[in-house]
């Protein structure tokens, strides 16, 4: 490798060379030399490594070469056929508040009379604590006992937390991904309302317990669907990595953590016995009835026209997985190649 038109390679060939023939050099002289060496060797390979020789991606190559833009015909602002939101008038405004003209600015010499109002909305959020108390009537007779009106269902402590205000606090946990410091500072700054981390997790399990049945429902559905996509994320949970597997098709979505990765914890958590299609990331050792795989993340990462990657080959014209026996060679295939042995395109010529 060079660096300023210099040959570091060859410059630290000559001084391990010098150092093998020069025998007056101390033992601890040499082993500083030696770890120089090593570190001289680590930060060049740092200083040289772009996106073709490493995982960088291409914005981080030095003196990358940028693409200039055309310039587009289009004019700025919004398209034809796209779809605004234009805010509309309700036609049962909460407020009304009248705006009365001052006579003493009218022209003089004229009389006026009240033909209508000129309206215009203002649609605006108020966000404030809401406090309802239930006051139970107590009856005495003229013995002393007492017989106290039922409270109605849920109202079950002096104060307690209304199920507005859980099913926004797990409205912003799991739909708007917050944590829960930033959810409870919220409810303290905005509203008013003291939280804590571990009122939020149970309002959030309490949800869970209540949505099982729609869980159980959503698999289901999935389970029957023509064909779903199948993907994972890296969490954190309690200081542990684990994994998010994602179930979906074009009406449902469902999310599951687990700690494992392979398609085999994902297929145990969720619907595993499905016949659906599944686009999913191709993990060798994963057996998926019906499967497809979507192999673009092997091309960016394995950039030869055909790369074999743990007994699997991806084709770079169609994307599509083969078997290592079926590539004869890491060449370019021609069309009529590709077609011989990719159903997918043969169906396409």
């Amino acid at each position: 490798m060079k660096i300023s038109n210099i040959d570091v390679d060859a410059a630290l060939a000559g001084v391990k060379q010098q150092l093998q023939s020069d025998s007056s050099v101390s033992p601890s002289l040499r082993a500083a030399i030696e770890l120089l060496m090593v570190l001289i060797q680590i930060l060049t390979g740092r200083i040289n490594s772009n996106s073709a020789n490493s995982s960088k991606p291409p914005s981080q190559d030095p003196n990358r070469l940028k693409k200039s833009r055309p310039k587009s015909e289009r004019k700025p602002g919004g398209q034809p056929g796209r779809i605004g939101k234009t805010l509309q008038p309700v036609e049962d405004p909460d407020a009304i508040q009248t705006v009365k003209l001052d006579r003493r600015t009218l022209p003089k010499g004229s009389s006026f009379r009240l033909v209508g109002h000129e309206k215009r909305q203002v649609i605006d959020l108020d966000i404030s604590r809401f406090v309802t108390e239930y006051q139970a009537e107590i009856l005495e007779n003229a013995q002393g006992r007492r017989i106290v009106a039922p409270f109605p269902a849920g109202v079950e402590r002096p104060v307690q937390y209304g199920p507005g205000l859980k099913a926004h606090a797990v409205y912003l946990s799991q739909y708007q991904l917050l944590p829960y410091d930033r959810i409870r500072e919220y409810f303290e700054d905005q509203v008013g309302i003291p939280l804590s981390a571990g009122s939020l997790f149970n309002f959030n399990r309490e949800a869970g317990d209540r949505a099982a049945g729609f869980e159980v429902w959503v698999k289901d559905r999935l389970a029957e669907s023509d064909r779903i996509h199948a993907d994972e994320t890296s969490i954190n949970i309690g200081g542990k990595r684990h994994w998010l597997h994602c179930a979906s098709n074009d009406d449902l979505t469902w999310l599951s953590p687990h700690a494992r990765r392979r398609m085999k914890a994902s297929d145990r958590a969720n619907a595993a016995d499905s016949n659906a299609q599944r686009p999913a990331t191709c993990w060798s050792g994963c057996a998926i009835t019906k499967r497809m795989c979507c192999a673009s993340w092997m091309i960016r990462r394995y950039p030869s026209p055909t790369t074999r990657v743990s007994g699997i080959s991806v084709c770079s014209r169609c994307s599509r997985k083969y078997p290592a026996a079926s590539v004869q060679s890491k060449a370019r295939r021609s069309s009529a190649e590709c077609a011989a042995i990719c159903p997918r395109r043969a169906s396409r010529s």
